[in-house]
């Protein structure tokens, strides 16, 4: 059984790993979201951001918006 190419996993390629642009993004809510106002509806060029996400608007081309990220057994006392 074969499994389709994962372009991630291009240990291969000739390119140098120092050639690609560095890039990190760190977000903290200590008080939380609200939830209705961040988010975003759809993908791609006709994605919907909200008002809170709304100053993305110009690189919503370039971002992802990942919601349903959950851990039922990560809440508690660590």
């Amino acid at each position: 059984m074969a499994l389709p190419w994962l372009e991630s996993l291009a240990f291969a390629d000739s390119t140098s790993p120092a050639a690609f642009p560095k890039r990190f993004a760190v977000l903290f809510m200590g008080n939380g979201v609200n939830e209705d106002h961040w988010d975003a509806q759809g993908s791609g060029p006709d994605m919907k951001l909200s008002k809170t996400l709304a100053p993305l608007e110009p690189l919503k081309h370039k971002i992802n918006v990942i919601h349903g990220l959950f851990h039922k057994r990560a809440v508690g006392l660590g």
